[in-house]
């Protein structure tokens, strides 16, 4: 079973080495890893030429740098196809950011679910590194389009059945890309994996929660604050995921939820989260201008 990990990083050097590291010390190896640099500044790009030029990994590492920072969702568009299209044909592909540390017996655990062939993606347990707690939050037990929520798994419930995930250590089953295509970088940043991992259990097959199969998640605790540029992107997207999928049922709640926060950003003067709400709810804008939120 040949099995291609996709990384995305940005300016985190130290987390992604570590990440690295983690990698080649599964029980089960990994084949190749893809390695998706979206413009970091901070020394990655030398980082990795020293790692290629040594033998420190016993994977083979195909590294790509590109010219700006797409995101997230653009990091594992480029990430996806570069897999997809990278000499050795893999059977799974492990996606996950730089923030991740899969534990040793991560990836054995997840190839020895029973019935693998059967599901769309498997995902393992994701435990902040810090604080011990079990994030259950990025595993969505299903997507309600009428309601417009995503019901979470419960943390400590030992198997379920998912129809999303983050891409926090998420195994996706290659021959699902042939039928879903890739991951849309339109997002930029949250709710591209939901979409992704939705799109697979919906058009080819189901998702499962692996429970004994665990990653470490390095993420920073995020402040729900409309404040936050990463926020208002947050309801951007929600916006876009649903009115992919949702029925004329749930876009009607959709722009009811959608014009409460207008209002709200117009009544604090942050009339350029206003607009981004606006552009998306009534004319799919796909372009946003990422400086203005910064």
């Amino acid at each position: 079973m040949k099995v291609c990990a996709v990384i995305v990083t940005y300016n985190r050097e130290k987390l992604l080495l570590e990440c690295l590291d983690a990698l080649a010390r599964q029980t089960v190896p990994v084949k190749q890893v893809v390695l998706i640099d979206n413009a970091s500044t901070d020394g990655t790009a030398q980082a990795i030429q020293a790692v290629l030029a040594s033998s420190r990994y016993p994977f083979k590492l195909i590294y790509q740098r590109l010219a700006v920072n797409t995101g997230g969702a653009g990091g594992f568009y480029e990430g996806v196809k570069r897999a997809t299209l990278a000499g050795e044909f893999s059977d799974w592909l492990w996606l996950m950011d730089d923030d991740a540390e899969p534990s040793p017996t991560c990836l054995e655990k997840l190839l020895a679910a029973p019935g693998l062939e059967q599901y769309g993606f498997l995902a393992p347990r994701i435990i902040h590194k810090e604080s011990g707690r079990e994030e259950a939050y990025h595993q969505k037990i299903k997507m309600d389009l009428f309601r417009i929520k995503e019901i979470q798994k419960p943390a400590g419930l030992m198997a379920t059945s998912l129809e999303a995930n983050a891409f926090v250590g998420v195994l996706i089953n290659t021959k699902a890309v042939a039928k879903v295509g890739l991951p849309d970088p339109s997002y930029f940043i949250w709710f591209d994996d939901a979409d992704y991992t939705y799109r697979i259990s919906r058009f080819f097959k189901p998702g499962v929660f692996v429970s004994d199969a665990v990653i470490f998640h390095k993420d920073q605790i995020f402040q729900k604050n409309s404040d936050n540029w990463k926020h208002v992107f947050g309801l951007r997207n929600r916006i876009r995921f649903y009115k992919k999928f949702a029925p004329p049922l749930g876009i009607l709640m959709l722009s009811a939820k959608a014009f409460k926060h207008i209002a709200v950003f117009l009544a604090k003067g942050q009339a350029y989260a206003a607009r981004t709400l606006m552009a998306e709810l009534f004319w799919g804008d796909r372009e946003i201008e990422i400086r203005r939120l910064k």
